[in-house]
């Protein structure tokens, strides 16, 4: 505009230039002085500048009598869909323009008929199916009678009453329990509780059939089926004893779906309804099996790389220790082989991250170390048990163990 003078319009346009206008620009005045260090070869270079930026600014002032041409990509986009829809675009364009425009598909035309009647710009025709409603999707919530509720009584041992026809449910037991129906599976765990407390005969002679299939519901995803699981674990572990070590160990021992480890799993985990079960379960095993098998079983799993596994291990070893001692006297517990197995494991615990697994440790030492000093003096049992500990465990361990155990 006129009214703005030149210097005006002309920073007006400056504005509005490139990049890499600008650039040129910038480097045109930057060979000034480089024209004054080198004069023939700074000139050259001046006037190349000069000459780029002139030929760039030339091409900026033509793009603005082109608009269409020079519209950025999301402009021809926005122009090519409004040519797509007919109804609201055909009377801004030319002719020209709308027979080059791409000619929109089926799919395309009722979509966008679609839009238009969803914003209100357009009533909806007598054919087309009602939009449906936005608070009530149709399609997206499950149809039919509500599932029951199912409450799964866990009974105590205690309470737990005799079977009318024991043989008839110890022939259908497997099935029920490996079936796809929990609750069924629930039950069936409650009836192979019953056989335990009150069936010991029928049950044993299936024993080696079903006793993986009882064992492998502990891993069930449900909690319920879990929990029952853990219980008929501790009423069969109750009967038969020795009899449930060998499908208590798994092959391998250690794989993730050994029996023994799905318990300290379970023992493991924070989900107190199921956690305590086990715990039960790890201790009726301790406390009812023999002693020196159990903690065969046991030993690799107080090595876990899990520290709560460890943990629970430990306690279980613990328990079984404490059995050991009093069914058969400190002579078994000061064997050198059973001496120096479990105080080394206990001088390795005793340091351990988990409380549990600390306090399971010094519970051991304490009965190693009473072991040791039976029948004894003071003096006597104080270098016994002080020799046993430079001889089994590290200067650091045995300084530990020999504070925390005097």
């Amino acid at each position: 505009t006129p009214r703005l003078g030149h210097k005006r319009v002309w920073r007006a346009r400056s504005y509005h230039l490139s990049s890499r206008t600008r650039i040129l620009l910038a480097s045109a005045f930057v060979n000034i002085g480089v024209l004054q260090a080198f004069p023939v070869w700074g000139l050259l270079r001046w006037c190349q500048g000069w000459l780029l930026t002139l030929l760039h600014m030339k091409r900026e002032l033509e793009s603005e009598h082109a608009p269409e041409a020079s519209a950025p990509k999301f402009a021809k986009a926005e122009m090519t869909a409004c040519k797509a829809v007919p109804k609201h675009c055909d009377e801004n364009l030319d002719s020209s323009n709308a027979a080059a425009a791409p000619v929109p598909s089926a799919r395309e035309i009722a979509a966008a008929r679609a839009a238009r009647v969803r914003l209100g710009l357009e009533e909806p025709a007598e054919g087309d199916a009602p939009a449906p409603d936005a608070a009530e999707p149709e399609g997206k919530l499950p149809t039919g009678a509500e599932p029951e509720k199912v409450d799964i009584e866990h009974v105590p041992s205690h309470e737990l009453p005799p079977l009318d026809a024991a043989q008839a449910v110890v022939k259908t037991l497997g099935a029920k329990v490996s079936g796809k129906d929990w609750v069924a599976s629930c039950e069936a765990l409650h009836q192979a509780r019953q056989l335990a407390v009150h069936h010991k005969e029928i049950l044993k002679a299936e024993l080696p059939t079903l006793g993986p299939l009882l064992l492998q519901a502990v891993k069930n995803l449900r909690s319920a089926m879990q929990k029952s699981a853990l219980m008929c674990v501790c009423d069969l572990v109750d009967a038969f004893a020795d009899d449930m070590l060998p499908l208590l160990k798994g092959s391998p021992p250690t794989s993730p779906n050994a029996p023994m480890m799905l318990i300290l799993l379970k023992a493991s985990q924070d989900k107190r309804f199921v956690a305590d079960e086990a715990q039960r379960a790890l201790a009726v095993v301790g406390a009812k099996c023999t002693p020196l098998p159990t903690q065969t079983i046991l030993l690799p799993y107080a090595s876990h790389k899990s520290p709560k596994v460890r943990a629970e291990a430990a306690q279980a070893l613990n328990a079984s220790l404490a059995h050991q001692h009093k069914s058969s006297g400190a002579s078994t517990l000061t064997e050198p082989a059973q001496l120096s197995t479990m105080l080394q494991l206990a001088g390795k615990l005793i340091s351990d991250a988990q409380p549990k697994a600390r306090a399971a440790a010094q519970e051991m030492c304490e009965q190693l170390r009473s072991a040791v000093c039976e029948g004894k003096n003071e003096e006597e049992a104080a270098a016994a048990w002080e020799g046993a500990c430079k001889k089994e465990l590290s200067s650091t361990a045995a300084a530990k163990v020999l504070k925390l155990c005097k």
